[in-house]
């Protein structure tokens, strides 16, 4: 009887003990976890980043980024002058525009006129030292906003065949200065045209963008780029 009853009282002293250490295991296990987390969270990179901090990171890494494409040859470049200074330029886009100028004057009742249609092709490109690049980050975001990209026609020229016509009136006849003035004129019009096509600029920045979302994935970083919104 005493052996049974000793039996009886001391099965569920084990069962408490048995739960008791699960109960701690599954704590631990939890807090290595949190931890872990938190860490990772909280410390990448060892230290805790601000949106804002985060954000002149990501902008440092474009520059990089940028740098390396331009050294590997991902990015042809050209010397442009902007603004009075001469910019290294990198072709990300271009398009072929066709151009038309004409010139007419009359004297006397005699009138003369010069058309020229010709074909160019443009290429866009922005300024990879990023002078006025801006970047943005969300908290608890992996996607950097990039803004002022700022690109620009890089190159417009001439290929195809150009049409030229030609009319002379009676005494007022065409001089080769003026032709030759035509021709300037034109060149200038194709370039004006060109540098206000917002189709275009927006996508030489798209161009960008998608470069450094490939470059981003090849290096094997989070880190995913957009554009701001336009204001």
């Amino acid at each position: 009887m005493s052996q049974e009853k000793t039996e009886t009282v001391q099965t569920p002293v084990k069962k408490k003990k048995s739960r008791g250490c699960l109960r701690y295991f599954v704590l631990l296990i939890l807090l290595l976890a949190g931890g872990c987390w938190l860490f990772s969270f909280c410390f990448y990179d060892g230290t805790v980043r601000t949106p804002k901090e985060a954000a002149q990171k990501a902008q440092a890494s474009v520059r990089t980024m940028v740098e390396q494409m331009v050294a590997s040859s991902v990015l042809q470049g050209k010397s442009v002058n902007q603004s009075g200074r001469m910019v290294e330029m990198y072709s990300l886009y271009e398009k072929d525009i066709l151009v038309e100028y004409e010139y007419t004057t009359s004297w006397m009742f005699s009138r003369k006129r010069i058309k020229i249609t010709q074909p160019y092709r443009v290429r866009y490109g922005i300024d990879t030292t990023m002078a006025d690049l801006r970047c943005e980050m969300t908290e608890g975001s992996d996607v950097v906003k990039i803004g002022n990209l700022r690109p620009c026609v890089i190159s417009c020229e001439r290929f195809g065949l150009q049409v030229l016509e030609e009319e002379e009136g009676m005494w007022n006849k065409i001089h080769p200065d003026e032709r030759a003035l035509a021709q300037n004129q034109i060149e200038e019009q194709a370039r004006n045209d060109a540098s206000v096509d917002p189709a275009a600029m927006y996508l030489t920045e798209m161009r960008f963008v998608e470069m450094l979302n490939r470059e981003a994935a090849r290096q094997q970083s989070s880190m995913r780029y957009s554009l701001s919104p336009r204001n």
